[in-house]
């Protein structure tokens, strides 16, 4: 019996002095999320550039547009410069361009530039696919500016890839010329793809004028917009990646504010009951997220449901996989994924073809 005893006694002394697994595995799991908290810093990838946007933008009644652009652009880079390397995605669904790619999308689209202007002389330039390169006659020296203007024209594709009409809505994604950013002593261009995302810019500043006909809404990664928007009209932003444009027909609008955000969903079915839906589904994401990842960066956020799911900063689109319909329990869930991107796409920018 006192030997039971005994070891009855030490189990007990072991039970007690043993550390509870559990309670050890939290405290250290909280330690480290201190660690991380006060230590961790981003190691930013720099652009090698910085640029600010002066775009005007003109449609007439048939459909086609004449655009003036100008870009006022810093070498931050430690190269000199002997040439402007910029996206340029109208040229992709031409005819010509497209059948280079070997795109089956059935696209129609036309474009012409007029002029390339640099430091108001007019310029030499190459364009193949998306890629428009400009030779300098003077080369940019690190900590140097230049500025370049482009004026051309073009009719949007029915059935393209974001940069597309959709029966009399027009949705102008990437439709100026983009500065690429320069890294490891070159421009990092890459070939457009028509899968996933193929374009990469630095934060820019923008300032937009613009002229529609009638019966058309105006609506843009501005975050100062009303509906029915103005004919013409402008807006300023500053440092987002790149900035859309949907010029809308007759839309349905229903609005919904949250906080200081005005929620803005435009469809083009009677839909009423789903686009309320949406308007709190999104309300709720926006709340969500702006919790976990920080405040949204714009006093707006516009839904469109008309076109392939996408992100861009201040509006998403939303309704179709490639051209295809979805269900409206798919349309919900992307326009939620969609909303995230405003913080992981729209604040923590990423390279997509190197680093998707």
């Amino acid at each position: 019996m006192l030997i039971i005893l005994v070891i009855i006694l030490i189990l007990v002394i072991f039970v007690l002095l043993k550390p509870n697994p559990k309670n050890t595995d939290k405290e250290t799991v909280l330690v480290e999320k201190n660690v991380l908290k006060e230590d961790f810093s981003p190691q930013t990838l720099p652009s090698g550039n910085e640029s600010r946007y002066d775009i005007h933008l003109k449609m007439d009644t048939d459909g086609e547009f004449q655009i003036e652009t100008e870009v006022e652009i810093k070498n931050t880079s430690k190269d000199t410069w002997q040439e402007l390397v910029f996206y340029f995605v109208p040229n992709v669904f031409t005819k010509e361009s497209s059948e280079q790619l070997g795109n089956t999308l059935d696209v129609s689209a036309t474009l012409q530039i007029h002029d390339v202007l640099v430091e108001d002389k007019s310029s030499g330039f190459t364009l193949n696919k998306d890629t428009l390169v400009i030779p300098l006659d003077t080369p940019v020296q690190p900590g140097d500016n230049v500025a370049v203007d482009f004026s051309y024209q073009f009719t949007l594709p029915v059935g393209g890839l974001r940069f597309t009409k959709t029966k009399d809505n027009y949705h102008l994604a990437q439709f100026y010329p983009m500065l690429a950013t320069y890294r490891d002593h070159k421009w990092n261009k890459e070939e457009y793809g028509f899968r996933g995302e193929t374009y990469h810019t630095g934060f820019s500043d923008f300032d937009v004028s613009y002229d529609i006909p009638e019966r058309y809404t105006f609506v843009s990664t501005s975050e100062d917009e009303s509906y029915p928007s103005q004919r013409s009209g402008t807006f300023h932003v500053k440092d987002v990646k790149e900035i859309f444009i949907a010029i809308l027909k007759d839309p349905l609008v229903v609005e919904k504010q949250v906080g200081d955000v005005n929620i803005r969903v435009f469809g083009f079915e009677e839909k009423d009951d789903l686009y309320k839906e949406i308007s709190g589904i999104a309300s709720d994401s926006l709340r969500y997220f702006q919790g976990i990842l920080g405040p949204y960066p714009f006093t707006q956020l516009d839904i469109v449901l008309d076109n392939l799911g996408m992100e861009y900063p201040g509006i998403v689109t939303a309704d179709s996989i490639y051209s295809k319909p979805v269900s409206d329990e798919a349309v919900k869930n992307m326009v939620v994924h969609e909303i995230a991107h405003q913080w992981f796409y729209g604040v923590i920018n990423n390279d997509p073809y190197n680093e998707a």
